[in-house]
């Protein structure tokens, strides 16, 4: 297996949410994650800021939010840099949002082949 199917997003619990409740964010941060990691991974050389990585998965953002808030996209992307996935760089970028936001890569492991769901990621 390897280190993105592996991942497990970080979840803070906190005493109002329910374990089922607890569960079910877990879910949802997890798969969020692996979205966001498969288009780094698609992109493996391409700088990209937090706002564009969502336009990426939701098309009418900024007009409409998507599916989640910019804010749990910005918290996968610092989760995945957590986990050695990602790099975060010191390139920025215009944001969706006004300003400038950092740009991030997909960071390749070094002294193996890695792999991402079955795929060879070095060619």
């Amino acid at each position: 297996m390897d280190r993105v199917s592996l991942h497990t997003a970080t979840l803070h619990r906190t005493a109002h949410y329910s374990d089922e409740q607890i569960e079910h964010l877990q879910r949802t941060a997890n798969r969020q994650e692996k979205a966001i990691a498969r288009i780094f991974w698609k992109h493996p050389d391409e700088y990209i800021g937090p706002t564009h990585v969502h336009r990426m998965l939701f098309p009418d953002f900024p007009e409409k939010r998507g599916d989640w808030a910019i804010t749990s996209t910005r918290r996968a992307i610092t989760n995945l840099t957590e986990a050695e996935i990602l790099t975060k760089t010191d390139r920025v970028t215009d944001s969706l949002l006004k300003g400038t936001e950092h740009c991030w890569k997909w960071r390749r492991p070094t002294g193996r082949q890695a792999t991402f769901f079955g795929q060879s990621l070095n060619g």
